[in-house]
């Protein structure tokens, strides 16, 4: 058994093994198909056993110093070489299926918490009616744009708290990330988003954010349903970490309006490990909580900083 770190280019063995994997392996394809500006966009680790891939470890940036990752070991015995490389790694927080999960974890030296999700997806189906979906009266759906930035930024910045970014350096994480974003907009400007990303033959729906008041009604469902259907109408299915009720929901739009053939495959149990940050020096973490608090406070809208 052998540690590996992909440097430059993805070996095509390591594209085929992911696309076989679909729709597990999704979200490290919408990552690696995603055009490459810089070579710190990214980081990849293999386990290999007798010359075969036992498992991946794919680390993808949010933003400046906030890394998150994408688990996949079917060899279960790599577990420890696993754990080694998600030490080694930048990772700040790591989602995979269950059962890799669990074996990998006791191994870690990193690892501070976990909780459970559930990974949905719904296969490509050919479309019979010609109707679209609709989103609703109460809100239109509709791909974000450049104008859009700033109300995205405090979406997220408020609503979304998996790696807890300053402001600043959500700016930068929403700005790269409007060409595969999809935002809801009501009569009060944008009040929700969700992004998708396409891999190989699905898409990937995550990050989904609310404006607070609105929490509880159709706004996410609508960004759902229309990420839904336009990864359809591209050839692809969709996948994600969503709750059952809304699957299920999603899945009856889709047969009224759709194709009556659209199906939901079986949920999976995954899991998702919050790791220690990374320290590369000592006295690092002090550091960076210092310089964060900055970060923080010049980042926001002056109307909504905190109080010195």
């Amino acid at each position: 058994m052998a540690t590996e770190q992909i440097r430059g280019d993805v070996p095509s063995d390591v594209i085929d093994y992911l696309r076989e994997r679909e729709p597990a392996a999704t979200g490290m394809l919408a990552v690696l198909f995603r055009p490459r500006e810089t070579r710190q966009q990214w980081r990849l680790w293999l386990v290999r056993r007798d010359g075969g891939i036992a498992g991946v470890l794919l680390s993808s940036r949010y933003c400046f110093d906030r890394w998150t990752g994408f688990m996949l070991l079917e060899d279960l015995d790599c577990a420890q070489e696993m754990a080694q490389a998600l030490d080694r790694s930048n990772i700040w927080q790591v989602t995979g299926p269950a059962a890799a999960i669990e074996a990998v974890v006791p191994f870690a030296k990193r690892g501070r918490r976990s909780g459970g999700t559930w990974f949905h997806y719904i296969p490509c189906t050919p479309r019979t009616h010609p109707q679209g979906v609709g989103a609703g009266s109460e809100v239109r759906v509709r791909p974000a744009s450049p104008s859009d930035l700033m109300k995205l930024v405090v979406l997220y910045a408020e609503g979304d708290r998996l790696v807890r970014p300053p402001w600043r350096r959500v700016r930068a994480a929403v700005r790269t990330a409007i060409p595969y974003t999809v935002v809801a907009e009501s009569s009060d400007g944008v009040v929700g988003a969700i992004k998708v990303t396409p891999g190989a033959g699905y898409a990937i729906i995550n990050r989904t954010v609310v404006e607070p008041s609105l929490r509880g009604g159709r706004v996410a469902f609508s960004l759902l349903t229309y990420a839904a259907l336009a990864a359809m109408t591209e050839g692809r299915g969709i996948c994600g970490f969503r709750a059952e009720p809304r699957m299920a929901a999603v899945q009856r739009a889709l047969r009224s309006t759709y194709s009556e053939a659209v199906t939901t495959g079986e949920p999976a149990a995954w899991r998702s490990v919050y790791l220690w940050p990374p320290k590369r020096f000592r006295g690092q973490t002090k550091l960076r909580w210092l310089i964060e608090r900055v970060e923080d406070r010049i980042g926001r809208p002056a109307e909504i900083r905190p109080k010195p």
